[in-house]
């Protein structure tokens, strides 16, 4: 029991601490970003549609919330949705004939949240790292059907970002993003957007 209470003081003391140091410094942001999968074959309804038949490059918005616990670190949430890309003019057919002709349409959401770390190289610029999970739900939809898929997605990201004053500032990132999922294997997404700190 006193080990548990010795325990329990020593940690309250170090939170105590920790949390007089921490300034936080919460932003909402927008990006625009352009996303390249990687993409594999896929089976639906046991026929199996080619990766080239699927468009497999996005653009997409996304809104962030987060905050700068100090110079150094923070946390980041997004929700980011694509465009719907129709892949090229294909044929579904039976025993060699063809039976319907469709583009098939590719589209995104994901959420998630990364943690970043920040350098700054002076007054203005940032230099900015960041690592986190996000959960994406790839949909291709055609011929009449819908197929797709919900996959946890790692996220390792680099970028900079430049500081106008305290409350407006731009922002450059390139992602890479690992899925695996029998569709997709990674992407590679360049973003560019505003924050902005309260």
């Amino acid at each position: 029991m006193k080990k548990s209470l010795l325990l329990a003081g020593i940690a309250a003391s170090i939170f105590s601490t920790s949390a007089n140091a921490i300034e936080l410094k919460p932003y909402v942001g927008l990006d625009y970003s352009y996303s390249k999968a990687s993409t594999n074959d896929i089976v639906v309804e046991g026929v199996q549609v080619p990766n080239n038949l699927f468009e497999d490059s996005f653009n997409s918005l996304s809104v962030n919330l987060g905050t700068k616990f100090n110079k150094n670190f923070g946390i980041e949430a997004f929700y980011q949705k694509s465009d719907e890309e129709k892949g090229e003019m294909s044929a579904l057919s039976i025993a060699g004939h063809p039976i319907a002709t469709d583009r098939l349409e590719t589209s995104f959401e994901a959420y998630g949240i990364d943690a970043q770390g920040y350098l700054p190289l002076n007054e203005k610029v940032d230099l900015i790292g960041s690592l986190g999970l996000g959960q994406y739900d790839f949909e291709i939809k055609g011929f009449g059907y819908k197929e797709s898929e919900d996959e946890l997605g790692y996220r390792l990201g680099a970028g900079a970002q430049y500081n106008f004053n305290e409350n407006i500032a731009i922002r450059g990132m390139i992602r890479h993003v690992l899925i695996d999922s029998d569709a997709v294997d990674d992407i590679t997404e360049f973003s560019a957007g505003v924050r902005y700190t309260f």
